[in-house]
């Protein structure tokens, strides 16, 4: 699907996600034009996302979460490859976690069963 549907996905996700947690919730969206055309798997989005608020979130002791999504084209000799930025200033995960992650994501495998949203973006 062309990557201007999915960020029309994701804008309508956000506005759920900023109707449902009020001004506990901000998010941004920075998508150059010339990334618009670009064609990129379906629901690509909608999990990272998700996962922002399910894993980030501490509305209690960290007050609001802010989620930005911004991408960029970066040009090469024989291609041409899209890069998108989900990022929040959430709770994060310390270096264990993270390092655990991104051996899941280089092994495009072994995410584990609270995983499954990551997993089904990686298989995609």
């Amino acid at each position: 699907m062309p990557f201007s549907d999915e960020i029309t996905h994701a804008r309508l996700f956000l506005d759920i996600l900023c109707d449902k947690y009020g001004d506990d919730f901000q998010a941004s969206v920075d998508i150059p034009e010339a990334c618009l055309n670009t064609m990129v798997p379906k629901l690509l989005l909608q999990p990272i996302i998700e996962n922002t608020v399910e894993h980030g979130a501490d509305f209690e002791r960290r007050g609001p979460l802010h989620v930005t999504l911004s991408a960029s084209m970066e040009e090469a000799e024989d291609a041409c490859r899209l890069h998108i930025v989900v990022r929040d200033d959430g709770i994060g995960m310390d270096t264990t976690q993270r390092d655990e992650l991104r051996r899941s994501f280089a092994a495009c495998s072994d995410f584990g069963e609270e995983r499954i949203g990551l997993r089904n973006v990686v298989a995609r």
